[in-house]
């Protein structure tokens, strides 16, 4: 599956530096942040990619389409297997890390080195790459490494790692406004060149700038996304992956808090369907 993978991956004719396949504005937003620490010292930027894995963004892929949050390009969809989405996104992180020579731990040995260490990633993400996290953590305390992952509270993130987590929620929003898909490159942005020159790396200090920033800031309620069934189902698989025993309204809760949109009866009968079929399974 991996070594088919790659192989076609390096048979593609187009071959662009990472940088350029990742150009928009989350990655304009992400190369503002790195330009803010590189004021204060030398900055290295790493990738975080479903198809990849860990990439610089100086490393030449084809353009691609996958990804560890839910939709029709989401890699547990892509891959026959066993286990929960997580736990397959968990296996695909180790697997296309070690087929491409990173190793079991690829954040862990690219950060080996750092002082300080910040990373920006979408709770998908996170979850994926976990086990990876959880082994960095071994080797860092939260003075040196932060994580921003807005919304991960309400996540079945380990709890080994919530130490390391700014306290970031969906008020950051309001405080940041732009698209839900950057919000965590916004959040780096205005951490390291509002914050960091501020209050420097002292950790009670940056969770209190965060706490004061979203004070009174109301979460974001308009502009909630309507998905279909079968996207609204896949969610739910998701979460119950995580957390099998979560109630019908625990769901429907963090769904909305998601930005996400769906009526409460049409959301216990999806519900409903989510626990009793079988989830299909599409190749790779």
């Amino acid at each position: 599956m991996v070594v088919h993978w790659l192989k076609r991956a390096r048979d593609h004719v187009d071959q662009r530096p990472a940088g350029e396949i990742y150009a928009g504005p989350g990655w304009a937003t992400l190369l503002a942040a790195r330009k803010a620490a590189e004021e204060r010292a030398e900055c290295r930027l790493y990738i975080m990619s479903a198809g990849f894995g860990l990439l610089e963004a100086s490393e030449r892929i084809p353009p691609y389409s996958a990804t560890f949050a839910p939709g029709a390009d989401q890699v547990s969809r892509r891959i026959t297997g066993h286990g929960s989405v997580v736990e397959r996104h968990q296996t695909w992180w180790r697997l296309i890390n070690t087929a491409r020579g990173r190793g079991y731990y690829p954040l862990t040995e690219a950060l080996r080195e750092a002082e300080q260490c910040v990373v920006a990633v979408g709770v998908n993400y996170l979850l994926a790459a976990s086990r990876d996290f959880e082994e960095l953590t071994r080797a860092r305390d939260p003075e040196q490494l932060v994580l921003i992952c807005v919304g991960a509270g309400n996540s079945a993130v380990r709890d080994t790692l919530r130490p390391y987590l700014l306290p970031f929620d969906l008020r950051t929003e309001s405080f940041l406004p732009g698209p839900r898909t950057t919000i965590n490159a916004r959040a780096a942005r205005w951490l390291l060149s509002q914050v960091v020159p501020r209050v420097g790396w002292c950790r009670h200090d940056l969770e209190e700038a965060v706490v004061s920033a979203l004070a009174n800031r109301p979460r974001a309620r308009a502009g909630r996304q309507h998905s279909d069934d079968d996207t609204i189902i896949r969610w739910i698989r998701e979460r119950l992956s995580q957390d099998p025993q979560s109630s019908k309204t625990a769901l429907l809760r963090h769904h909305r808090q998601s930005g996400l949109a769906c009526e409460q009866a049409r959301f216990a009968r999806l519900v409903e369907r989510a626990r009793r079929e079988e989830p299909p399974a599409t190749p790779p």
